[in-house]
């Protein structure tokens, strides 16, 4: 069956292009996984909020919340180095630099997680104090500083896997650790267990994730012929430690305030108000989150893709994907919003119980800031141009507006403020997204050269 070049947003997923086709089915791949596991996450979230309640609940969110801040300011957003430079390294027939930039990668990931532990050990009664308002619960905080540690090659072995193409190997990852995490949780609810259970619990995922990414990456390794550790000391980057230090400085910068949008809010409100107030407004957090699922296989696919275009100077093609990309997601977030805001008053009570009602209302307002995703690949196409350091100035820019919009709200409306800072965070990244990349479209230098300017 033919279909008609009409520009219908659909159409790209079905016209014979080799760049879309590579896209879709990777992002299939993933989002097939992604939402297998979304749907064992959701089920892991009901008996979880069940067993812990609206206070137990927030206190979890708020121990999560801390640790990944502080992990993340020390974290760097090492993916998207091993993307970046492995095939370089590679195209130019240099197999042992793109395996020490990925022992390089592993390193940095042992160090920020190190620095991590001790930070969140030697802060725990602070944080306790600050954002729980009980300081017995600082073993808590000390407990959970194991994550980072346990969390930390994950992240490398992951970037290895998307740059072997093996995208549905990362599907199953996921899954298999969704589904361990449902079952600890059945476990948690017939033994009666407490927060600090779902903890242990969070822990020991974290612990199996690591197992399985750096079994698969190993595998991934043997099938790029980039299994000769012994052979690739890390003195091979010499001569790129001021590159690689600086992509990836900047990088943790960009994360470091994706992170603040993701969790501040969490920590801002258990500042203002209680635990029960926290819990209710995570649970719409995280059920809005069920819905984002599909950024990160869009993002992952695409990035590859614009990256290679961009590196060839081919920079009209990827604007036309980027555009029928962005037309279709419209669609599917509209759909998806509209949706959500008329059936959460009566599925969120229903399912959650009369605690979590006041959820309804909080996801009706928080799914709308789901209207960032139509320009999911903005960040690719701007590390592709590099243009790492402007990128970094727009994340910073939405993340430090996002806290404003919360010491501003959430005093005055508590989790309700929450929510409205939180939808007018990814509108003012949408539109700070648009004015750039409006800029990009209009210069004939980029349009014609596909030049990668300086950051």
């Amino acid at each position: 069956m033919k279909f008609k070049q009409s520009g219908f947003p659909i159409d790209w997923i079905w016209q014979s292009d080799d760049i879309l086709r590579r896209i879709t089915q990777n992002a299939g791949w993933l989002l097939s996984g992604q939402l297998i596991a979304g749907g064992l996450s959701f089920l892991q979230i009901v008996i979880i909020t069940q067993v812990l309640g609206a206070g137990g609940y927030g206190i979890v969110a708020v121990v999560i919340a801390y640790t990944n801040i502080v992990y993340n300011l020390v974290d760097s957003r090492l993916w998207e180095t091993i993307i970046k430079y492995v095939p370089h390294f590679q195209e130019q027939h240099d197999d042992a630099r793109a395996l020490a930039t990925i022992k390089f990668c592993y390193l940095t990931d042992f160090v920020s997680a190190l620095i991590a532990f001790l930070i969140l050990l030697l802060s725990a009664q602070f944080a306790a104090v600050t954002f729980i308002k009980d300081a017995g619960q600082t073993q808590l905080l000390m407990l959970f500083a194991l994550w980072p540690l346990l969390n930390a090659p994950d992240e490398t072995a992951s970037a290895i896997l998307r740059v072997a193409d093996r995208f549905s190997w990362i599907s199953y990852h996921r899954v298999a650790v969704a589904a361990f995490k449902v079952v600890g949780a059945i476990l948690i609810w017939m033994l009666g267990g407490g927060i600090i259970e779902v903890l242990l619990l969070y822990l020991a995922a974290a612990l199996v994730s690591t197992i399985i990414s750096l079994y698969l990456a190993n595998r991934a390794l043997a099938v790029m012929g980039l299994d000769f550790w012994q052979d690739t000391p890390l003195k091979l980057l010499n001569g790129h430690y001021r590159e690689l230090f600086r992509f990836t400085i900047l990088n943790n910068f960009t994360a470091t305030s994706q992170t603040l949008t993701v969790r501040i809010d969490t920590v801002i409100l258990g500042i203002f108000s209680t635990p029960d107030i926290v819990g209710v407004y995570e649970l719409a957090k995280r059920l809005v989150a069920q819905f984002n699922i599909i950024a990160d296989p869009i993002y992952t696919s695409v990035y590859p893709e614009i990256a290679k275009l961009l590196a060839q100077r081919n920079l009209s093609r990827a604007i036309s994907i980027q555009g029928r990309v962005s037309r279709t997601i419209l669609l599917l977030v509209l759909f998806i919003c509209g949706s959500v805001t008329i059936v959460s008053p009566w599925i969120v009570p229903l399912i959650f119980g009369i605690d979590f009602a006041d959820s309804a209302t909080l996801t009706q307002i928080m799914i709308w800031r789901l209207l960032w995703l139509v320009m999911v690949w903005f960040q690719a196409f701007m590390l592709g141009m590099g243009r790492v350091g402007q990128n970094t100035r727009l994340m910073w820019a939405s993340s430090l507006i996002y806290v404003l919009l919360l010491l501003l709200f959430v005093p005055l409306f508590d989790a309700v403020g929450a929510a409205i800072a939180t939808v007018l965070q990814g509108w003012t990244w949408l539109l700070f997204a648009y004015l750039t990349y409006r800029q990009f479209r209009t210069s004939a230098k980029y349009l014609k050269n596909g030049h990668h300017a300086n950051s």
